[in-house]
């Protein structure tokens, strides 16, 4: 696997005490796979990715505990700057709400140019170049005009595809896509998903796609995890879970 999750615990600070919201969680997210993570909201589904990414406030009383393997080394104890390193570059992830994970001060060329700055050595003349293929790669029309447009201008579906754009600019090797359609009409949802699916195949990705959509996981997804009250109740292949559920 080139993701494992062995036995992750998080814990919230709070007036009474610790309150644990993930009760040792496992899983294996294996090369060139879709693992889709499902549950009702507040079952830890979230969680679980921001401890991947090293997203969680630690500083503000939150504990993580456990192991996560990326490429066989445990990332959880890295340092802020040795996940700045990874974050972005090899494991990347698409956020739910494509209006906040953009900055409605900047233009949406500008955000996507950021990232290849921060990650590849790149000239300015080239980073727009790599946007604008980046833009059209994910299906965004009329690049040009993109690549100058603040968020307010474009629409959800055009939003979440800069966000995409975002993801997938230093080609990772996982892609943690947290309800990345939630926000959007069901043929918005349908070609997003399919763009998913394609850049998957084209730059090699695995994907953990996390969603309260049972319908979307049985569509998308080869492995399923089902989450409920901070654990998992049940995982395996989708096609097993769906037609014979254990749980």
């Amino acid at each position: 696997p080139i993701l494992r999750i062995k036995d992750l615990r998080v814990a919230f600070k709070s007036a009474s005490g610790l309150n644990e919201v993930l009760h040792g969680i496992s899983y294996d997210l294996y090369v060139d796979e879709i693992l889709g993570i499902v549950g009702e909201s507040g079952s830890g589904k979230s969680v679980a990715s921001l401890a991947i990414m090293g997203l969680l406030p630690l500083k503000s009383g939150v504990t993580a505990s456990g192991e996560i393997l990326f490429n066989t080394e445990n990332i959880i104890d890295y340092s802020q700057k040795q996940l700045e390193a990874i974050r972005g570059k090899k494991i990347a992830m698409i956020f739910q709400e494509p209006m906040s994970a953009l900055n409605p001060s900047l233009t949406c060329g500008f955000q996507v140019a950021e990232i290849l700055l921060h990650h590849k050595k790149v000239s300015a003349s080239e980073v727009k170049k790599e946007v604008l293929q980046l833009f059209e790669k994910v299906k965004l029309p009329r690049p040009q005009d993109m690549y100058t447009s603040y968020p307010h201008q474009i629409s959800g579906g055009q939003m979440q595809r800069v966000v995409i754009a975002m993801a997938i600019a230093c080609k990772p090797k996982i892609l943690i896509a947290d309800e990345p359609t939630t926000a959007l009409d069901v043929t918005i949802q349908a070609q997003i998903l399919d763009l998913m699916g394609k850049l998957k195949r084209e730059l090699g990705m695995s994907i953990l796609f996390i969603t309260h959509d049972l319908g979307l996981v049985q569509e998308f997804s080869d492995q399923v995890c089902v989450m409920k009250n901070g654990e998992i109740v049940e995982q395996g292949n989708t096609k097993k879970v769906f037609q014979n559920p254990s749980h």
